[in-house]
């Protein structure tokens, strides 16, 4: 490929958001104290998207670099934690290469007015949506390429916590546990008066939930095709993964199902594919049971019970953050999960609607849902930043639907921030 393809193939960085901007002098002193060396006047471009932590690309005569920080305004105190993430990713790049380089970290507030950490940039190609045609890819490729990803969640599945030094990074044993009980206290605490209970789906999740884990691993928690990073000259090759914000110790199928909960394949129903972000469709790319079953074949794992996985960490965490209630005259939404049971891979519709692909929201926005089981819904949708182009429309044109707004940039409502919690 020519350097114009692979210029059109790689993300660009563009102008700092108003009101986000960084202070480089004070960030290049404290790099070359560090003992960075930096040359030329630098440049400040950020990431568009990011509404976790933000994402700039500072760059030197001799270098680029990446800084992460978390958003600015008042944040949870354990909320968007850059230096638990830029620590995780130190000890974790001896043994599992993918891993960005930390070049610094900086816990002092007084540099840029928040705790940060620089980076080295991969410069590669992230898949999103569709795969480009630049990539050449038929369909034995884009079946290469899926099991390349795979693999890479694999590899980091089987590496040992403790030879990476991060065996007291999570809690571990019990993770399953938590998850169900703190998201069901969470969703209690959530909730208003107009969203149903979701009893039967708590007490599900507490009946369902194994005994004991498959393993405890090192899982990312939001492994996706859009955290991974590809050779641009091979984009067969996976050189990079990122977002380590959520990693922690726990269960490797919940990370699977975690990674599933994105997977829209080609044979799923129009109100699928409306939420779809990532190029999981393409001929070549393997279906959700052949996921599965590859997983379970390469690791050694039992996944003939997958459907807790699937189900609870796709659905039940994402119901805990959005005040969400059926108005389909004759389904409720504690009978609407009943179908739990006979969901496993395939996902059955009632789990798609709770679920409403929340996650798209990367966690910034706010969502209160009212949505029918019919074919015909009413959304209403709520948030404090534009939404990132296309998601809301493909959303409620798949789904035969309506949407009100309060305003075009969509205002706040009543809601927690999701993300799995990493203890």
């Amino acid at each position: 490929m020519s350097d114009v393809k692979n210029d059109t193939l790689i993300d660009h960085a563009g102008q700092v958001r108003a009101g986000e901007e960084v202070d480089l002098a004070k960030v290049t002193a404290y790099l070359k104290a560090q003992g960075l060396d930096l040359q030329g006047e630098p440049e400040l471009q950020q990431f568009p998207g990011g509404a976790s932590n933000l994402t700039y690309l500072v760059r030197y005569a001799n270098r680029d670099l990446i800084l992460r920080r978390p958003p600015f305004g008042h944040i949870a105190k354990s909320a968007h934690d850059v230096v638990r993430e830029a620590v995780i990713m130190r000890q974790l790049k001896p043994v599992y290469p993918k891993v960005p380089e930390i070049f610094a970290i900086c816990e002092d507030n007084e540099v840029i007015g928040a705790p940060f950490y620089v980076m080295e940039r991969l410069v590669g190609v992230i898949p999103r949506q569709n795969l480009q045609p630049e990539l050449g890819l038929d369909e034995a490729k884009t079946r290469q390429l899926c099991l390349n990803v795979l693999d890479t969640l694999i590899d980091l599945h089987k590496l040992d916590p403790q030879a990476a030094g991060l065996d007291s990074l999570g809690k571990g044993e019990g993770y399953v546990a938590r998850q169900v009980e703190g998201w069901t206290k969470r969703y209690r605490a959530a909730r208003t008066d107009d969203v149903g209970d979701f009893e039967v789906v708590m007490q599900w999740l507490h009946d369902k939930q194994p005994q004991q884990e498959v393993a405890i691993s090192l899982i990312h928690n939001d492994f996706r095709f859009d955290n991974v990073v590809l050779d641009v000259n091979d984009p067969l090759k996976v050189i990079g993964v990122l977002d380590w914000e959520m990693a922690t110790l726990g269960d490797p199928l919940m990370d699977l199902g975690s990674a599933l909960a994105y997977w829209v394949q080609a044979d799923d129903d129009k109100f699928m594919q409306g939420s779809r972000r990532q190029p999981t469709n393409a001929p070549g790319m393997l279906t959700r049971e052949e996921v599965i079953r590859y997983y379970g074949e390469k690791t050694g794992f039992s996944v003939a019970n997958f459907d807790f996985p699937n189900s609870a960490i796709t659905c039940w965490t994402s119901a805990s953050c959005a005040s969400t209630s059926a108005t389909s005259p004759t389904t409720n939404a504690a009978e609407a999960w009943t179908g739990i049971e006979d969901a496993r891979v395939t996902f059955s519709k009632p789990i798609i609607v709770w679920y409403c692909r929340t996650r798209l929201f990367f966690g910034s926005f706010r969502m209160a849902t009212r949505a029918a089981l019919s074919r015909s819904c009413s959304v209403a949708v709520t948030g404090t930043r534009p939404m990132n182009s296309g998601i809301i429309p493909n959303f409620i044109r798949s789904s035969g639907s309506t949407i009100a707004s309060s305003s075009p940039t969509l205002r706040s409502s009543r809601c927690v921030i999701f993300a799995p919690n990493p203890s």
